[in-house]
């Protein structure tokens, strides 16, 4: 029974059944790009067939391997990937697209630093607030994991990548009020960092013209409001039930990145609002499991860790559609497990192994924990947040 629980299968279907639609979805998107681009109609589907396989065996890895190592690994973790952050800005090291400087390349392979970022604060995060300390005091609570949160996070926003900025600093937030931050502390930093970002969107040309353009993006169709303006006739030309698999029109060069950031609008045209539905209740069932799975966690670094990897996949996925929707201004944001992007595939793969191990040493886990606890409804319930912790439920 354990080696079947090992497998939390309302964790890896939903995660598999995005992963495939991507590898068709990618396929359809990029074959024509790739055939008068690069020579042959196959590349990206290879490439990312790849990384698909790569993930799967991370992913079965992690379930296998105790998440108590990523806590005894954390500062190794966060450590190689400063290292690698730093390399991305290493001179024929670094590798720049779209004005962007956010891979290394490796051989005919690029890997993408940021993700793995993703990973490693959540991993601290989780082990700094699963230790024995009194997180409602700010210092506790903000200033000392914020200063290797910022570690992580500063070199992203300098490559610059502001929607993984975003996506980490709401992360270490998030995490940090469940695990035992007075309510009162993340709403002060959110309204301090504000101005900080109206600041850093106003002093940059091309995020103020992403911000102008999804106001209005009609006001210039021909440059910085044409990709979201794509994006919404693929949807309007895909209606309820889509052109068919393969029949889009909008990523024959008129859809910029019609294979990676933007291919929930190919989604959209092809299979329709159905398909975009079957998507996000994919996205949906993974990520209810995934705090289903915090929930009854009793080790406080699993609770912490599973809920942290829940919410990133969570703000990518939704920040994500909204773009594409023309909800928020367009960011370089994929989405998790069906846009192309290797280091992403992997990443997302990998973590849902983290969650699948999580979910498999949840009772072995909350046993001692509820013992401690001594009463029948500790036994019955299994707290969320350890006791006189905020947050959470």
């Amino acid at each position: 029974m354990s080696g079947l629980r090992r497998y939390d299968y309302m964790l890896f279907l939903p995660a598999l059944m995005l992963a495939v639609i991507g590898l068709v979805i990618v396929y359809s998107a990029s074959a024509t790009l790739a055939r008068e681009k690069l020579g042959g109609e196959y590349f990206f589907l290879v490439r990312h067939a790849v990384y698909f396989g790569a993930g799967i065996v991370a992913c079965l890895v992690f379930a296998h391997v105790p998440y108590s190592m990523l806590g005894k690994l954390s500062p190794l973790i966060v450590f190689v990937t400063l290292v690698a952050l730093a390399l991305v800005f290493v001179p024929h090291v670094g590798q720049t697209r779209g004005g962007a400087t956010r891979w290394i390349g490796v051989g005919p392979f690029t890997f993408q630093p940021s993700e793995m970022a993703k990973v490693a604060l959540v991993v601290y995060l989780a082990r700094y607030a699963s230790r024995e300390r009194d997180l409602t005091l700010f210092t506790e609570g903000y200033v000392k994991p914020g200063i290797v949160a910022g570690l992580l996070i500063l070199p992203i926003l300098a490559q610059p990548d502001f929607g993984t900025t975003v996506i980490l600093s709401t992360t270490f937030l998030l995490v940090l009020y469940c695990a035992g931050t007075r309510a009162i502390q993340p709403l002060a930093l959110f309204a301090a960092a504000v101005p900080i970002a109206g600041f850093l969107i106003f002093h940059s040309d091309y995020r103020r013209r992403r911000l102008l353009a999804f106001m209005n993006p009609w006001s210039d169709v021909s440059h910085d409001g044409f990709q979201v303006i794509q994006s919404m006739l693929s949807f309007h030309g895909g209606g309820v039930l889509g052109r068919g698999l393969g029949e889009g029109r909008q990523k024959l060069f008129f859809l910029p990145e019609a294979h990676s950031d933007f291919v929930l609008a190919v989604v959209g045209e092809e299979l329709g609002w159905i398909g975009v539905a079957v998507v996000f209740g994919c996205f949906a069932l993974l990520i209810s499991r995934g705090y289903q799975v915090a929930m009854r966690q009793g080790d406080p670094f699993g609770r912490l860790l599973a809920f942290g990897i829940t919410t990133l996949l969570g703000l990518q996925a939704a920040i994500n559609g909204a773009v594409v929707l023309g909800l928020l201004p367009t960011k370089g944001l994929t989405l998790p497990f069906v846009s192309y992007g290797g280091t992403s595939l992997m990443v997302t793969l990998g973590m849902v192994g983290i969650l699948m191990n999580v979910s498999a040493h949840t009772d072995l886990e909350s046993a001692p924990d509820r013992e401690r606890k001594g009463t029948a409804l500790a036994m019955a319930s299994g707290a969320f947040m350890k006791p006189g912790m905020g947050g959470i439920s």
